[in-house]
């Protein structure tokens, strides 16, 4: 190995979906650095196809029951779930959303046993995943929010406490022995890299879990204020296009309309957090009142996490909205459009010398949008390299591993290199989300842990030269390959479209990952977010 090159770290495939972190492969950085922990084995899971039959159970149940002794429906319904979660039956939160309702929970009984049903199948969960994606949500830390929201009449203050305010002060408390930094910006950089998003069971912490649960409590509860049921607003709201892009766009449009630089977002969530009342007593309570500085780190933690992903999709109080345009884009040249979808946005910057990276935003033919992140890399510099990648830079024995940690492996496990310096990485392959095993090939650095899976792959061979190829042509190079990893369907085959009109990867929209060679043989990694559940409105 030559020493002093600038190691470009690709972790690529030639298709595949976007989901849950692939294992052992690294989700491009440009998108978000929360990152997932391995699914814990003891989290009571509640199935979402069960959690709204059983809900409109209970909501005729409410209905009924409302109309002889007062009370709402989605009250009702948000009480008697919350009583089933223990650490929401507190007498402290018996103080902020109410004590639970004794009465109603006979009635349903009565009900049940008189009519054969099991509303008790809601009472008791912890996580649910959500239905398309399986994404893992805390139900019942969002049923906590919705009930304390609810009870408050619609409260902002009171929402946020019972969110991201009050999961905030959990991450100020879970960052003070395991964060540094000399000033804020440090600070606030090591806590986003290395602290939001980690879903510790053992402290108090502010995870990825927590996350998804405090944006879609905001989304849910709007639906709620307006005149659904609880059932009613979980079904509007779970779609395939339920992503985090969407969630924290919504969450910033509907909670702080008009903040559209990441300056703007950061005051608005600082003023929000320290002036509200609930996060005071609670810092008091966790002796954290005295650390302004690893107050605003960690504010700042937070906002800048949000608007990483919702830059481009924030509104303006007067702000127009965007639409497709003919007007000339980035270097003179008019923005893409096609029958597909029309380009409204276009960012374009370089990563390092020899890789560019493309950022544009887009409206579909109907009427939806897409994000899509390309990068362009020449590979036939001498100061850069591709490689792959697997869970601690092993790929000897399977396992699951954070993006993050992967990165960090493969940085320690090459540190006798000068200016060792992954400049982009992104998903490869489909795995097995119990054992972590990949499910095509695996070549890292000339050693083969896995060469069958039949199905396409991308390479690098020993002389540098990248190479796409089918399953049943990697058999005749595996002798030449240094890195390899595994693919779905082509998508572009020799200059022409090779997915046909007909198959379900041209039906089904999804957020895509894709690899590719340019006709002079530099490689261009893209990720696409389909953000389907945004629109540009008042709030999103």
């Amino acid at each position: 190995m030559k020493t002093g090159r600038r190691w470009l770290s690709l972790f690529l495939a030639v298709l595949m979906v976007m989901s849950l972190m692939l294992a052992g492969m690294p989700a491009v950085s440009a998108v978000s650095s929360v990152v997932e922990d391995d699914e814990p084995e003891d989290y009571v899971y509640v199935d979402y196809d069960v959690l709204l039959e059983q809900l409109k159970v209970l909501e005729g149940y409410a209905a009924s029951y409302a109309e002889e002794n007062g009370g709402t429906v989605v009250g009702l319904e948000l009480n008697y779930v919350r009583s089933g979660i223990e650490k929401y039956t507190s007498d402290s939160w018996a103080t902020l959303a109410g004590a639970i309702n004794q009465d109603f929970i006979a009635y349903v009984d009565q009900r049940n046993a008189a009519n054969g049903t099991s509303t008790a199948q809601l009472l008791g969960f912890e996580l649910m995943l959500s239905p398309y994606n399986n994404e893992q949500v805390d139900a019942a830390h969002m049923i906590g929010v919705l009930s304390l929201a609810n009870y408050n009449a619609g409260s902002v203050t009171s929402a946020d406490f019972g969110s991201w305010a009050g999961d905030l002060v959990d991450l100020m408390q879970y960052s003070k022995t395991r964060a540094s930094g000399s000033d804020v910006e440090s600070l606030s950089a090591d806590i986003r890299r290395n602290c939001l998003g980690i879903d510790d069971q053992t402290a108090h912490s502010f995870g990825i879990f927590d996350i998804r649960a405090d944006l879609d409590a905001y989304q849910i509860n709007e639906q709620l204020n307006a005149g659904q049921t609880l059932s009613q607003a979980l079904e509007g709201y779970y779609t395939s296009a339920t992503n985090m892009i969407s969630r924290a766009a919504s969450f910033l449009n509907l909670r702080f309309p008009g903040k559209t630089t990441k300056e703007a977002v950061r005051a608005a969530i600082l003023d929000a957090y320290q002036n509200n009342s609930g996060v005071i007593l609670l810092e008091a309570d966790r002796n954290l009142r005295g650390d302004t500085m690893l107050r605003e780190a960690t504010c700042y933690a937070w906002a800048d996490y949000l608007f990483s992903l919702a830059d481009g999709f924030l509104v303006g109080g007067d702000e127009p909205t965007p639409q497709p345009t003919d007007e000339p884009g980035p270097g003179g040249q008019n923005l893409p459009s096609n029958d597909y979808y029309s380009v409204f946005s276009s960012k374009e910057s370089n990563l390092a010398p020899g890789v560019s990276q493309t950022v544009r935003k887009a409206i579909t033919a109907d009427d939806k949008q897409i994000v899509y992140y390309v990068a362009t890399v020449d590979v036939a510099r001498e100061d850069l390299n591709i490689y792959a990648n697997y869970h601690n830079n092993d790929g000897s024995s399977w396992a699951m591993a954070r993006v993050s940690d992967q990165v960090d492996a493969f940085v320690k496990n090459h540190a006798n290199v000068e200016n060792i310096t992954p400049v982009v990485a992104t998903n490869a392959d489909f795995y097995n989300m119990t054992t972590g095993r990949p499910t095509g090939v695996l070549v890292m650095e000339g050693t083969a842990y896995k060469t069958d899976g039949g199905q396409s792959f991308f390479a690098v061979l020993k002389d540098g030269t990248p190479v796409i190829g089918s399953a049943g042509e990697f058999a005749a190079i595996k002798s030449q390959v240094k890195e390899a990893v595994g693919g779905g369907a082509f998508i572009v085959k020799d200059g022409e479209t090779f997915v046909g009109s007909t198959t379900d990867y041209y039906k089904n929209r999804a957020s895509r990952t894709a690899i590719g060679l340019t006709a002079d043989g530099k490689v261009v990694m893209m990720v696409l977010d389909a953000i389907t559940h945004i629109q540009y409105r008042g709030y999103l």
